[in-house]
């Protein structure tokens, strides 16, 4: 991306991150935008594609415009320079279907000096280090953030507050955050999962100066509501787990320990770097995702990418890697109660993410304020490491290849 590309992306997204990076009047207005308008080819239709784990897929199609695109509108109001309101809102694909989930930043900015901001409200959860542009298709140069690294964020923002300090008067800022978090995520066979999270507390040391860009970021949370299918295993288990059957009943009750979501804690941490000059750049992560529930999806992820600036040409290629605690495989044999065994492995298992890809892809700098993408992915999925994609209940859960070509066009105003 051009040095004066990202001079202009750095005041579309002004809204989003709160920072006072340049001199407005009191009582002054901004209001900006971005959006893509994308499409999507995948060659196994049995595989529903879907950006994140948020977006409800379509299994059985293999062309495609919902997963990559949105609409997003930006406005700030300053009331003074130490006093700020920044709201955001974004249409796009999501099983989040609340008036208010269309919202995904509105908050109170206030910086009393040049070392200290808080923040209230809706804000962006700051883990990862795309986390205040990842909606913005326009400030990266791939079609999407990396599949593998962000498709398990099942939510980007919570409500609640942050407080951040620069250190020692540095380009290093220290944040804190604390709050909760909640939406709707499908759940293939059964409802849609409403995630309630509550307390999220974070931390994130953040370098963003000049070419370079470093973030170390870990966030925790505590689900209050139970699984989609947890009554089910309980029906299905406690008779089992209080049988006294030797083997059988102890599989049955570390199951009905290990599974249920209600109060389970999700840990994320994460650390990225990105370097960018106007010759080259390269950017990469690695994250873990921790859970004391074996219903949910635990393991670690990474990617690198990097590419050329050649004038309005930036070709790129991406390599990423999701992956999960191993499949889950029965003790003993239950005999005539095999389908609540099969029950609760299916639920371990198909909460995997299990997946490595290649990506190649260029882009093209249309003006300041629109590229073009092509890219193709080639992912293999590993033997029940589907979760990052809509799976038809009862569909095939074996490893195998498959092919991605998206075509998008990014844009700010």
């Amino acid at each position: 991306m051009k040095p004066a590309s990202l001079t202009l992306l750095a005041c579309c997204l002004l809204a989003s991150t709160g920072s006072p990076a340049q001199q407005t009047d009191t009582g002054s207005t901004t209001l900006s935008g971005f959006g893509t308008l994308a499409g999507v080819y995948n060659s196994d239709p049995n595989a529903g594609f879907r950006q994140d784990i948020g977006q409800p897929g379509e299994p059985g199609r293999h062309y495609n415009w919902k997963p990559d695109s949105r609409i997003g509108v930006q406005i700030t109001h300053y009331f003074s320079p130490q006093l700020q309101f920044s709201g955001q809102m974004v249409a796009k694909d999501t099983s989040a279907h609340a008036p208010t989930d269309i919202i995904t930043r509105a908050f109170v900015a206030y910086r009393p000096n040049e070392d200290w901001m808080l923040r209230v409200g809706r804000l962006a959860d700051s883990t990862f280090l795309m986390s205040d542009y990842m909606e913005v298709g326009y400030s990266y140069p791939w079609v999407r953030p990396p599949l593998e690294a962000y498709g398990l964020i099942g939510t980007a923002s919570f409500d609640g507050v942050d407080v951040q300090y620069r250190l020692f008067g540095s380009d290093w800022r220290l944040k804190l955050m604390g709050g909760r978090t909640q939406t709707r995520l499908p759940t293939p066979g059964y409802p849609d999962y409403h995630l309630n999270a509550r307390p999220l507390r974070g931390i994130a040391l953040i370098h963003d100066s000049g070419e370079w860009k470093f973030r170390l970021g870990h966030n925790q949370l505590k689900l209050q509501n139970a699984g989609s299918v947890d009554q089910q295993l309980n029906a299905a288990l406690g008779p089992i787990a209080g049988a006294g059957i030797p083997g059988v009943s102890s599989e049955a009750a570390s199951y009905l320990d290990s599974i249920p979501l209600a109060q389970a804690h999700l840990r994320f941490t994460s650390v990225g770097v990105s370097y960018d000059n106007p010759q080259w750049f390269m950017q990469a992560e690695v994250s873990r995702l921790d859970s004391c529930s074996k219903g949910s999806s635990r393991g670690y992820q990474g990617y690198l990418g990097a590419g050329l600036h050649l004038g309005t040409w930036t070709p790129y290629f991406l390599l990423s890697r999701a992956h999960a605690s191993r499949v889950q495989a029965p003790e003993h044999d239950w005999g005539s109660a095999s389908p609540a065994q099969t029950l609760a492995l299916s639920v371990i298992n198909l909460s995997r993410s299990d997946q490595d890809s290649i990506s190649l892809g260029i882009r093209r700098e249309l003006d300041e304020r629109s590229a073009l993408k092509l890219q193709w992915d080639q992912v293999r999925v590993h033997d029940m490491g589907w979760r990052l994609w809509s799976m038809a209940p009862n569909a095939d859960q074996q490893g195998r290849r498959l092919n991605l070509i998206t075509l998008s066009l990014d844009f700010i105003f």
